[in-house]
C-alpha cells in the first residue's frame, strides 16, 4: 500500500509517511536519511514506524505483523517503503520551502485523500492526533506547491494561444481497427465516394457509424489528444491522414468551424488543460530535483537504488536479512538440524 510511483505520489500530492518539521534538521548526524542536507532522524523514523504498527486498524489493512512486523521488530521491506516515502516527501518539502510556501488551507476533500491513502477514515482517526496532523500537513504542503504551479499557468492565455483547439467544430470520422483499412477508407472518399456511405460501411464507432460518422458539434479539445491535435489543424472539408488513438485509426473531416469564445465549456476546458500542464511541470521539476539530490541512506535501514520500475527515479530498497547461525555437529546435515 506504500509503494507508488513518484509521479502518482506527486499528482495526488500525497504523503503516506508524513515528515514532521521536527524530524528534519541541517545535519545528517544520527540520520536515517538525508536529502540535500535535510535529515530524517533515526528517532523520528522509529517513532513513525511505531505509530503505524501500533494502529490496529492500519495493521488490519496491510496484513498485520506478517507483512510489517511488530514494534521494534519491523520487516525490512516495510521500513524501506516508509523511508522511500520520506525521500519523496523531503523533495516536495524542499521545493515548497524554496518557493517560500506555507501549507494550503485544509479542506474536507484534502483530508479525505489522506484518509484514503492510509486505508480509510477509521484508520486515520485511530492514529494519535499529532501524527494525524503530520499526515494531513504533508498533503497541505504538497497542495500549496501544486497551487503555486497552477498560478504559473494562465487559462485565458492558454485559450488565446490555442484558438483552434477551442473552436467549435462539427466533425465526422471513420474509425477502423488498423492503418491499412484507414488508408483504404480515405482513398475511397478522396476518389469521390460519399463520406457518410463509407463510414456506415467501415466504421466501428457504434455512436456515429449509423449517422455516417457525424459527431456532436463542440470544442475540438473535448476529444482525446491525438484526435484533437489532428482536427484542430484541418481546414473545413479536408480529410486527415490516418490518426491513431487508443480506439483505433481515424479518418477525420471537419465540416464546420466557428470562432471560439472564452466562456462556459471552453473556459472550463482551458482551466482543466492548464491544470494538467501544471501537474506535468511539477512532476518534471520534482523528478529532476530527486535525480540530482545528494541522498544519504543509513545502511541499517536500506539501500538507495535506481530501478526501471520507478522510471529511473531513486528509491530505497530493504537491506538483506541475514539468516540466523546454527550450531551443528561435525558431519551432520544443517538442513535437518534445529536452530
Amino acid at each position: 500500500m506504500f509503494r507508488r510511483s513518484f509521479s502518482a505520489r506527486v499528482l495526488a500530492g500525497l504523503s503516506i509517511a508524513a515528515l514532521s518539521m521536527s524530524a528534519c534538521g541541517s545535519s545528517s548526524s544520527g540520520a536515517a536519511l538525508s536529502v540535500d542536507g535535510r535529515a530524517v532522524s533515526v528517532a523520528y523514523l522509529k517513532a513513525e514506524l511505531a505509530s503505524f504498527v501500533s494502529n490496529k486498524k492500519f495493521m488490519a489493512k496491510v496484513g498485520g505483523p506478517t507483512a510489517v512486523g511488530t514494534v521494534n521488530n519491523y520487516k525490512n521491506t516495510f521500513v524501506a517503503n516508509v523511508l522511500t516515502n520520506e525521500l519523496y516527501n523531503s523533495v516536495i518539502t524542499l521545493e515548497a520551502e524554496k518557493r517560500g510556501l506555507k501549507p494550503a488551507a485544509g479542506t474536507a476533500d484534502l483530508r479525505a485523500e489522506v484518509e484514503t491513502s492510509v486505508g480509510g477514515k477509521d484508520v486515520l482517526d485511530a492514529f494519535p492526533s499529532e501524527f494525524q496532523n503530520q499526515l494531513v500537513n504533508r498533503r497541505l504542503m504538497a497542495e500549496a506547491l501544486l497551487q503555486s504551479y497552477k498560478k504559473d499557468q494562465d487559462p485565458k492565455k492558454y485559450f488565446t494561444a490555442n484558438q483552434a483547439k477551442f473552436a467549435t467544430a462539427c466533425i465526422s470520422h471513420i474509425l477502423v481497427k488498423d492503418e491499412a483499412t484507414a488508408a483504404t477508407a480515405r482513398q475511397r472518399v478522396s476518389g469521390g465516394e460519399d463520406f457518410a456511405k463509407v463510414a456506415k460501411e467501415l466504421s466501428t464507432d457504434p455512436g456515429s457509424k449509423d449517422a455516417g460518422g457525424v459527431l456532436p458539434c463542440g470544442p475540438v479539445i473535448q476529444y482525446v489528444p491525438p484526435f484533437a491535435a489532428a482536427a484542430s489543424v484541418l481546414k473545413v472539408g479536408e480529410l486527415s491522414q490516418p490518426v491513431k488513438t487508443d480506439f483505433g485509426f481515424h479518418i477525420i473531416k471537419v465540416t464546420k468551424r466557428d470562432a471560439p469564445a472564452y466562456d462556459g465549456a471552453a473556459k472550463a476546458q482551458a482551466e482543466a488543460a492548464t491544470a494538467t500542464l501544471a501537474n506535468t511541470a511539477l512532476n518534471t521539476d520534482l523528478a529532476n530535483r530527486l535525480k540530482k539530490a545528494k541522498i544519504i541512506v543509513n545502511p541499517a535501514y536500506g539501500t538507495l537504488v535506481v530501478q526501471s520500475a520507478t522510471n529511473g527515479l531513486p528509491e530505497i530498497v530493504a537491506k538483506e536479512s541475514k539468516p540466523k547461525a546454527q550450531l551443528v555437529k561435525p558431519g551432520s546435515d544443517p538442513s535437518t538440524t534445529a536452530p
